[in-house]
C-alpha cells in the first residue's frame, strides 16, 4: 500500500512538471535571443533559448556550454547560479543553450521501453502511453546534427559540452551519455527518473566504461522509485573508477523543488578543477601551473582569468594562509600582464607575515613597472630606504 503511495506521488509531480512547463514557457527568462530552430527530425520548429556570458561581447573568449532540457521552467534559475559561480570565480563563464520540452515532454524525454515494463506506474500507465514515449532519440538527433553545430558556428564555443536534466530531464540526460558518450564531458541529473524500463538505462550505465567523465547525481526525500537506483549508482562509483562522481541528497527538498539546488552544486561539480582549493595553492607555485594547465585542457580556455586566483588570494590572505597567499599573488604577477596589483597584494602578504627581506624585494619589483603614480613612487622609495636601513 505504501508503494503504490509514494509511485503515486511521484507520478503526480511528473505530470506536474508538464503544467508548469506550459504554465511559465512564457515567462522564462530574459535570454539573449530565442530561437525558432527547424528540424529533420520534428514535424514543428523547436524553441531554444540562448544566455551569453556578461562579458561575451567584450573580447574574443570562448565559452563553455551547459545544454539544459525543460529550459522553459529551469532556465531561469540556472542562468542565475551560473551568473553568482562565475562572479565567485567558482566556475568559468558560460553559455547556456536551453531547450524547451514542455508539450511533448514525455516522448522526447523518454527512450525506447520493453512492454509491461510501465506497470510500475499502476493507473498512471494509460496515461504515460497516451503521451507516446519513446521519443528520446528524436531530440538526441536534433541535439547533436543540428543544435550544437548551429550554437558551435553562430557562438564562441569552448569545446566543453554539458548537459542537465531534471526527471525525465535526467533520464534523457543518462540516455544520451550511454549512446553518444563524446557528445558530452559532463552531465547534471536531478532526481532522474532512472526507474524507467526497469532500470535499463542504471544497469546500461554501471556496465559501461565512462572515463574522464564528470557525473552528478542528486535526489531529494523521495519514494523507492527514485531512492533505489540513486543508492545503486552512488554504491558502485563511490571507489575511484575513473568518472569524477558526486551524489547528493537534498534533505527537506520534494522532486520538484530538488533542481533548484541541484543544478547550483552541480555545476560546482562539472567545474571542480576550475578554481583551485587553498590546500593546492599552499603547496607549491609548481602545483597552480599544474592546476591552471588542466583547468584550460579540461574546458577548453585560451587563457586563464588569472582574477580567479587573485580572488583567492584575498580569501587566503583573510584567513592568514600566507603561504597561500604568497604563492598566489607570485604566480599571478609572473604570468599576467598586469601584474603590478598582485605585485601590491604580494607585498600585502609579505607585509602582513612580517618577510621583510621579501617584501624589499617585491617594493623593488614594482618600482620597475609602469602605472605608478607619483605619490606611490615616492611611498616606496621611502619604504625601501627603511627596509634597507635595517638590514
Amino acid at each position: 500500500m505504501q508503494t503504490k503511495l509514494v509511485t503515486h506521488i511521484v507520478i503526480v509531480a511528473i505530470f506536474t512538471l508538464l503544467s508548469i512547463g506550459s504554465a511559465v514557457a512564457n515567462n522564462s527568462a530574459d535570454p539573449n535571443s530565442t530561437l525558432q530552430l527547424s528540424s529533420a527530425y520534428f514535424s514543428q520548429k523547436r524553441t531554444v533559448h540562448i544566455v551569453l556570458p556578461p562579458s561575451y561581447e567584450q573580447g574574443n573568449t570562448s565559452y563553455p556550454v551547459l545544454y539544459l532540457t525543460d529550459g522553459q521552467s529551469n532556465l531561469e534559475h540556472t542562468a542565475s547560479a551560473a551568473r553568482f559561480l562565475a562572479q565567485q570565480h567558482k566556475i568559468p563563464e558560460l553559455i547556456i543553450v536551453a531547450v524547451e520540452t514542455n508539450e511533448h515532454r514525455t516522448r522526447d524525454l523518454t527512450p525506447s521501453y520493453r512492454k509491461g515494463s510501465l506497470a510500475v506506474l499502476g493507473h498512471f500507465a494509460g496515461s504515460t502511453r497516451q503521451q507516446n514515449p519513446g521519443g528520446a532519440e528524436m531530440l538526441l538527433q536534433f541535439i547533436d546534427k543540428e543544435l550544437i553545430p548551429y550554437v558551435d558556428k553562430h557562438y564562441r564555443t569552448s569545446g566543453y559540452r554539458a548537459l542537465a536534466g531534471h526527471s525525465f530531464g535526467g533520464l534523457f540526460a543518462t540516455y544520451a551519455l550511454l549512446e553518444k558518450p563524446d557528445l558530452f564531458n559532463g552531465v547534471m541529473l536531478a532526481s532522474p527518473s532512472l526507474w524507467w524500463d526497469k532500470e535499463r538505462l542504471l544497469n546500461d550505465l554501471l556496465a559501461k566504461a565512462l572515463i574522464n567523465k564528470c557525473i552528478y547525481i542528486s535526489m531529494a526525500d523521495e519514494s523507492e522509485i527514485i531512492t533505489q537506483p540513486f543508492q545503486r549508482l552512488n554504491d558502485a562509483w563511490r571507489k575511484p573508477n575513473g568518472i569524477d562522481f558526486k551524489a547528493q541528497h537534498f534533505s527537506g527538498e520534494t522532486h520538484m523543488s530538488v533542481v533548484y539546488p541541484s543544478y547550483y552544486h552541480g555545476l560546482q561539480h562539472l567545474f571542480n578543477h576550475y578554481q583551485p582549493s587553498l590546500k593546492v595553492a599552499a603547496a607549491s607555485v609548481t602545483q597552480l601551473e599544474k592546476h591552471v594547465a588542466i583547468a584550460k585542457s579540461l574546458y577548453g580556455l585560451k587563457a586563464y582569468p588569472y582574477d580567479a586566483l587573485t580572488s583567492l588570494g584575498y580569501t587566503a590572505l583573510f584567513e592568514r594562509n600566507f603561504t597561500a597567499a604568497i604563492n598566489l599573488f607570485s604566480f599571478v604577477s609572473q604570468h599576467n600582464s598586469e601584474s603590478l596589483n598582485a605585485l601590491r597584494q604580494l607585498a600585502m602578504a609579505y607585509q602582513q607575515k612580517g618577510d621583510k627581506p621579501s617584501l624589499l624585494k617585491t617594493y623593488q619589483a614594482m618600482l620597475k613597472l609602469e602605472g605608478l603614480s607619483e605619490r606611490e613612487q615616492k611611498h616606496l622609495f621611502y619604504e625601501i630606504k627603511a627596509l634597507q636601513h635595517l638590514h
